[in-house]
């Protein structure tokens, strides 16, 4: 398998030599979120030569194209809409906990009559791709300080910690309350992601599913590289769910012969009482 190394910094590649990726790089600077670059490093996308996945969520946010393409999935076409973000969720129910709110959602759209009254919203969240391996550290120094671009570390982008691990549990606590309330749950993720992402049974419109699934993917045929809506996929929660899993239990009789396997295997004592 490929090592992965920097694919974007501070939201140009690294063969862009420009002055405005210059400009944007000593001041480390973030020019899809308009401010400075909440990462160190300012790392946006991993790169093997073809593949980019996304490892700052800031990356998806180029040009409005992620909350255009959910407004009018959402609400439909030329429809007036706010974002609003980290909106609290959850609230602590438990007398030990001092915190008042206990889970945010990342954003919320909010389709606005012409009173700016509400007529209807949904939830986003937006997940980026964590990565397992060495630290990008000495290739981002070498980069930023010296121009030079080094051979990447043993690195790769780790999608079962960025599904599994972390967007599951997001969806399970928060789409259940969404659902009784009539509202949907967009998801932003990447094409890298979406590829690695085991089939799940798809719903054939918006309306009879509680999760919309949008892929997103770079145009690296132009510089700086453009981001895409790629596609869109509707599921259940429970549908979502056995996608991320991407697992079945074997019979209870063959693991237990991986038990027995293992205890033969080893030659740690075994313990009595």
């Amino acid at each position: 398998m490929a090592n992965f190394g920097i694919g974007e910094i501070y939201g140009f590649p690294l063969r862009d030599t420009s002055e405005a990726a210059k400009a944007t790089r000593e001041a480390a600077r973030c020019p899809f979120k308009g401010g400075d670059c909440s990462k160190k490093g300012g790392v946006c996308t991993l790169t093997d030569g073809s593949s980019f996945p996304i490892v700052c969520p800031q990356r998806f946010r180029q040009g409005n194209v992620l909350f255009d393409s959910i407004a009018e999935l959402a609400f439909g076409a030329g429809k007036r809409y706010v974002v609003l973000s980290e909106i609290p969720f959850l609230e602590a129910t438990s007398k030990e906990d001092t915190r008042k709110h206990v889970g945010n959602i990342d954003n919320i759209l909010v389709e606005l009559d012409d009173e700016s009254e509400i007529v209807d919203w949904c939830a986003l969240e937006v997940q980026a791709v964590y990565f397992s391996g060495t630290s990008m550290g000495k290739e981002i120094k070498s980069f930023l300080e010296e121009g030079i671009v080094r051979e990447p570390a043993s690195r790769r982008p780790d999608f079962r910690s960025s599904g599994p691990k972390r967007l599951l549990p997001q969806l399970e606590t928060k789409v259940p309350t969404l659902r009784r309330w009539g509202k949907k749950m967009f998801v932003a993720i990447d094409k890298p992601f979406l590829d690695w992402l085991p089939s799940f049974r798809e719903e054939n419109d918006l309306s009879n599913a509680d999760i919309c699934w949008l892929s997103f993917e770079l145009d690296t045929n132009v510089t700086p590289y453009r981001i895409a809506l790629h596609s869109s996929h509707y599921a259940t929660l429970e549908s979502s769910r056995e996608g991320l899993v991407a697992g079945a239990p074997p019979p209870k009789s063959e693991f237990e012969d991986r038990v027995l396997k293992a205890i033969r295997a080893d030659s740690k004592i075994i313990y009595s009482n």
